[in-house]
């Protein structure tokens, strides 16, 4: 027969072994080695790619990079070249990338609150090369555009000139359109485009789109009709004509696309030349 000190002594030694692990101190979550992404300025041929580094991880930020940079999880990356060098963020990993280079598995996986980000390869000071292997999810407040759209957009889109023709007093629905060259070597699919026609500042007509390809690798011409304000029109028109000037428009909207990572919202803002006959 066991004596009960000693049943009440196992108890005790198995509950202080059970604290153990609380106790422990516990283990630091490892800083992200890339900490914010640049992108821009956005070009016909390549975008430019600015990456920040973490002080931990960039040590003294000099030297070029040669290796690759890769988005999400699509292997291969790209390859690249880039330098480093201060910023006012911080060391900055700079270079840039052809849009030949992107494939679909790797923008179609792209998330509208993140962007995983992986670096390998080396930096070199001199004759010294130094192995660099870096990754990390970047949130999406943390990815920034070096240019506002409405600058490099028009570099992709054009939209066409509309005219304005005898107006009465109800409205008119007309056809708006815009010229899409696309970088990419494949298709993406717009759920649906909705923007508003503003000329001087004044919104004169709305319209929508849906469902529709964007091909890659060629122009595009995307047509939808947009429903006038006729009053507003020949208001707005009419004050600018009466000032000596054509009146200057631009479509403000926003394309919703579908990803295999999430659908994303891109804003658009084209000018348009208003001719009246």
């Amino acid at each position: 027969m066991k004596h009960p000190r000693i049943g009440a002594i196992r108890r005790l030694i198995g509950c202080l072994a059970a604290t153990v692990p609380l106790l422990a101190p516990a283990q630091a979550v490892p800083a992200p080695q890339l900490t914010g992404l640049r992108i821009g300025p956005i070009e016909p041929a390549k975008l430019g790619v600015v990456l920040l580094v973490a002080p931990s991880a960039a040590g003294k930020c000099a030297g070029q990079f040669r290796g690759e940079l890769g988005f999400l999880d699509a292997a291969p990356g790209v390859q690249v070249a880039g330098t480093f060098a201060a910023g006012t963020q911080g060391c900055e990993l700079r270079t840039s990338i052809p849009w030949s280079a992107l494939d679909e598995e790797a923008v179609q996986g792209a998330r509208s609150d993140r962007l995983r980000v992986r670096v390998r390869g080396e930096r070199i000071e001199g004759r010294k090369k130094t192995k660099v292997a870096w990754a990390a999810p970047v949130p999406r407040a943390a990815i920034q555009f070096t240019e506002p759209l409405k600058v490099t957009l028009p570099r992709f889109a054009q939209a066409r000139d509309m005219r304005i023709g005898a107006l009465g007093l109800d409205a008119t629905t007309v056809d708006a359109g815009i010229v899409v060259r696309s970088p990419l070597r494949f298709h993406l699919r717009v759920l649906q485009v909705r923007c508003e026609l503003q000329v001087e500042g004044v919104v004169v007509a709305t319209g929508h789109k849906d469902d529709f390809l964007i091909f890659g690798g060629r122009p595009n011409t995307v047509a939808f009709p947009v429903t006038v304000n006729n009053v507003a029109m020949l208001s707005v028109v009419g004050r600018s004509l009466a000032m000596g000037a054509m009146p200057e428009g631009k479509l403000v909207g926003v394309a919703r696309i579908r990803l295999s990572g999430g659908d994303v919202d891109v804003p658009v803002e084209f000018p348009v030349n208003i001719s009246v006959r």
